[in-house]
């Protein structure tokens, strides 16, 4: 499939001469490696009556958001702009992180070139009044590109949740989320704006479902543990001591494997141990 926006970019002419990485929205309309130069009109949130007359041929800066509390897609936003007369738009935050987004469809009639940027690298582009802008947004051939929010977000984590029940059949969705919550590298940035505080960390998430003694990663105690350990404490390769992530917990949580492991696994097989 095509996406547009794997290389996005603005380039704002001039002595603030200065180059803006940008997300092509999909289904946006797309340019050639020239792009789209003109004059870039501050067109407010994209509401009819904020689009300049001078705004015809040239650019549309439109912050995302609205005005009136009711919802304002950016399909909306662009529509506006291309009745304005605007040949590109460039869709701007109104918070401070990064973020893509999509028109819904291919649009009737097509839509024109359309990227987003930066609350800050919006603000600044309006602060310089009216300058002279070239938008880029090439078109690319891959089945992969950069998105963002939570549209992005949802599959990310029912990904890694999946992974997790496919480990281990057994958990309740209530040990799932703990165990996505519990284990995110956390980011300060984002502390008060997620409930988790941070990006969800794979691994971290599915080494925390595990139990003492796992050492073959299937959360359950068995013989094929009990042998790995066996063959680790014999001096078969790897050596001692054997540090092994993917391998399960180690006793004292460090995944060090040795002779305690070894015994510890055997006891619970031969019910010695709860």
């Amino acid at each position: 499939p095509q996406y547009a926006g794997a290389d996005a970019y603005i380039q704002i002419s001039g002595p603030s001469s200065v180059k803006y990485s940008a997300f092509g929205l999909e289904f946006s309309g797309t340019t050639d490696a020239n792009g789209i130069t003109g004059t870039a009109y501050d067109c407010g949130m994209g509401y009819p009556d904020q689009f300049p007359t001078a705004v015809r041929g040239n650019i549309a800066i439109i912050q995302r958001g609205n005005r009136d509390g009711k919802d304002f897609y950016f399909s909306e936003k662009v529509s506006n702009a291309q009745t304005a007369g605007a040949l590109g738009v460039i869709i701007y935050n109104n918070v401070v992180v990064d973020f893509s987004g999509t028109l819904s469809n291919p649009g009737t009639p097509p839509w024109v070139p359309v990227v987003s940027i930066t609350k800050a690298r919006g603000d600044a582009m309006i602060a310089l009044v009216n300058p002279s802008v070239t938008l880029i947004n090439l078109l690319v051939s891959s089945p992969y590109y950069l998105k963002s929010g939570t549209s992005m977000a949802v599959p990310q984590i029912a990904g890694i949740a999946g992974l997790a029940l496919a480990q281990c059949p057994s958990l309740g969705y209530a040990a799932i989320k703990s165990a996505l919550l519990n284990t995110v590298d956390k980011i300060p940035a984002v502390a008060k704006k997620m409930v988790s505080g941070g990006r969800v960390n794979a691994f971290a998430a599915l080494s925390s479902i595990l139990v003492p003694g796992d050492l073959t990663g299937d959360c359950r105690i068995g013989l094929d543990d009990a042998i790995l350990a066996l063959q680790i404490v014999s001096g078969l390769p790897p050596q001692l001591p054997y540090f092994c992530p993917s391998c399960g917990k180690g006793l004292n949580g460090n995944s060090e494997i040795g002779l305690p492991e070894a015994i510890f696994i055997l006891q619970k097989i031969a019910g010695m141990r709860q």
